[in-house]
């Protein structure tokens, strides 16, 4: 990707006022240890419909019973 400055007037006249932040490529080690942590984590994250709080005053859910 490159980030030097855009070659294209129109380019450099969209990106003028984004901040650009070089950020380090994350090893495949790091990738695949944040996929295990999110499995991991998503495992304990099964939430039933029947354990979601709805507060009183919401203004558009309501509580029925839904068909699969």
């Amino acid at each position: 990707m490159f980030f030097g400055g855009s070659r294209d007037p129109f380019e450099r006249e969209v990106l003028r006022n984004v901040n650009m932040v070089a950020v380090d490529e994350l090893s495949d080690e790091a990738i695949a240890a944040a996929r295990a942590r999110r499995s991991r984590e998503s495992a304990f994250l099964k939430l039933d419909l029947e354990e979601v709080e709805l507060p009183e005053n919401h203004p558009w859910a309501v509580r029925r019973p839904v068909s699969l």
